[in-house]
């Protein structure tokens, strides 16, 4: 799971349950699952990287070519396409009803636990819980 952070609109991304001193920092808390993207494409972005080095100039052979420089190295078409980061508002809007309900579900461990003492106190722990969970993220 990925704990995502925001501030004042800026995304802190703490990928381990260590999350206590951004709880204090950051207003907004959202846990995505790991494969969750949390960049998007756009056209008004600036480019992530430009070219390294000057490229040659002028066709090879002719009296105005100039070549590369030893250290030009073009930019990918990965490197020139322009991305920023989601806003919170667009990754709680991308989060289906299963993604909440998967980083909201208590860990196995706690539920086994939450089921053992059920049996033994005569409660519904696990089912409140389970319930609860469900409740809070409706199929839609």
């Amino acid at each position: 799971m990925k704990y995502l952070f925001f501030k004042d609109g800026i995304l802190k991304l703490i990928e381990n349950s260590d999350t206590k001193d951004a709880n204090e920092t950051y207003s907004q808390k959202i846990v995505v699952p790991n494969s969750f993207s949390l960049i998007i494409k756009t056209e008004d972005a600036k480019p992530a990287v430009p070219a390294i080095g000057s490229p040659a100039i002028g066709s090879e052979g002719s009296k105005d070519y100039k070549p590369a420089s030893k250290d030009y190295k073009p930019a990918t078409d990965f490197e020139l396409a322009k991305f920023r980061e989601k806003t919170f508002e667009e990754i709680t809007s991308e989060l289906t009803y299963s993604d909440k309900r998967a980083v909201t579900f208590p860990k196995i461990q706690e539920q086994l636990d939450m089921q053992y003492h059920d049996q033994l106190d005569g409660t519904t722990t696990w089912k409140d819980a389970i319930a609860k969970v469900k409740a809070d993220n409706p199929k839609k």
